[in-house]
């Protein structure tokens, strides 16, 4: 399903757990980090709206840069 959407040039935003399951929709792998980033409380603002909220992070893992660049979704070239 997310191959479709990268097919279809959807606009899509992929933080950690988003970013690995497009990472794996392109065929690349993805690997545990031997130190993550773990944060709590980190102010995060919408600049549209000017509101501030709390935010928690916890990245553990990264998508494995390729060897060659991936082809891009048909739609895309």
């Amino acid at each position: 399903m997310l191959r479709q959407v990268l097919e279809a040039g959807v606009p899509y935003f992929g933080i950690c757990f988003g970013n690995q399951l497009f990472g794996r929709a392109l065929g690349l792998d993805t690997y545990k980090l031997k130190f993550g980033h773990r944060g709590i409380n980190q102010p995060v603002v919408d600049r549209t709206t000017g509101k501030v909220e709390i935010t928690a992070h916890n990245h553990g893992f990264a998508v494995a840069a390729p060897s060659t660049p991936p082809s891009p979704p048909s739609s895309v070239t």
